[in-house]
């Protein structure tokens, strides 16, 4: 026998069941998040402060390979603050990157303080996995491989398993 509440479960597991779905698919994009603290003459800052983020292959020195857009008016509250920066696609290759934050009072046009020492940038397990699939030498499931296992066309694959056109 079938209830209203019972009615009511089944359209939630539902409804979970295609969100998840749906989220799956998403693109990951290329911004990630960047969370810091702020200090001000010492103390935790709080308020609106307009930053910059830059990228350089160095340390110290070296010109700046890409800045990212400019990020105004951002909240930080005792100190602490949260932004998501976007560099695109091209700015990571593999090489080292070091970050390089600069920052100025909110709704400013002043010129940024910039902040140091730069930052070594880290992989993070997604870039790992996208790594690990640029070096791949053979894939089970690939549109181009050096070897293809149960592929529908292998026209580029050294050696077919299974491929219904090779």
């Amino acid at each position: 026998m079938s209830t209203p509440g019972m009615q009511n479960g089944l359209w939630l597991v539902a409804a979970s069941w295609l969100l998840g779905q749906s989220a799956m698919a998403v693109d990951l994009g290329s911004a990630f998040s960047y969370q810091g603290r702020l200090d001000e003459a010492g103390q935790p800052a709080t308020g609106l402060f307009d930053l910059q983020f830059c990228l350089y292959e160095q340390l110290t020195g070296g010109g700046v390979l890409q800045c990212a857009p400019d990020q105004p008016d951002v909240p930080v509250e005792d100190g602490l603050f949260a932004v998501a920066v976007d560099f695109g696609d091209a700015a990571f290759a593999g090489q080292a990157r070091y970050l390089e934050l600069r920052v100025r009072a909110g709704a400013s046009s002043g010129a940024y303080t910039t902040l140091s020492p730069r930052q070594l940038l880290r992989a993070v397990p997604e870039a790992l996995r996208s790594r690990r699939a640029e070096l791949a030498t053979s894939a089970a499931h690939a549109t181009t491989a050096d070897s293809a296992t149960l592929a529908a066309t292998a026209t580029t694959a050294t050696n077919a398993t299974h491929a219904s056109q090779a």
